[in-house]
């Protein structure tokens, strides 16, 4: 068994609009969360491969500290079952472009529909050239972290949660979308401000999900 492995991670994180290299080769992910020290994140992961226990501090200035032990996939898939949460699932593609490694999370399961992409960096200030397919920069939203993901039962509460978050456009509940949906029938009423903020990258996620 290998040691334990402790490093930094600078890594950026944005939405994907359609046309992204759905071909890129990966793998099925599934992960769980422990409760753990404040600002401190503790996951399981499992893959066919492999398994890790990983321990991830707070983001300074753009970088944190993680520390992973890998384990086998069956130890890991028993930790899952104990995970106070239920697993987030995604298959995770691997893509090279503009001089850099892309890992797109395809979301499965209650989250089906979410798709994410990442990047890691060598340093906080290095340039990332996006591809035409990268959306929004979601780095600092707390919504698409996968920790706070796990949290929630649906595509739509993590919308639901990006959009109370947003400093943009604020739109009614009577706000159609495609489909004629309104605004108040996407959002969960009990959760419902009376003023969400929608911006145009959240109009498109929703959009797009309801012509799914």
């Amino acid at each position: 068994m290998a040691n334990l492995i402790l490093g930094t991670e600078t890594e950026r994180k944005f939405l994907v609009h359609d046309g992204w290299p759905r071909q890129a080769p990966g793998r099925l992910i599934r992960q769980g969360y422990f409760p753990a020290a404040s600002g401190i994140t503790l996951r399981v992961r499992w893959t066919e491969s492999r398994g890790t226990i990983t321990v991830k501090t707070p983001v300074v200035a753009g970088t944190r500290w993680e520390a992973e032990y890998p384990i086998p996939p069956e130890q890991a898939e028993a930790l899952l079952g104990l995970c106070p949460l239920r697993p987030v699932e995604k298959f995770r593609h691997d893509w090279s472009e503009g001089g850099l490694h892309w890992e797109i999370d395809r979301f499965l399961g209650r989250h089906a529909g979410l798709c994410l992409a990442e990047v890691e960096l060598m340093h906080p200030w290095q340039a990332v050239p996006k591809p035409a397919w990268v959306g929004e920069d979601v780095t600092r939203v707390q919504a698409f972290h996968n920790s706070v993901i796990a949290r929630t039962e649906s595509v739509m509460e993590v919308l639901s949660l990006w959009g109370r978050l947003r400093t943009a456009k604020p739109a009614g509940a009577g706000e159609t979308f495609k489909g004629g949906k309104r605004a108040a029938d996407i959002f969960p009423a009990a959760e419902f401000p009376r003023r969400v903020h929608v911006g145009p990258e959240l109009r498109n996620l929703l959009h797009r999900w309801h012509s799914l």
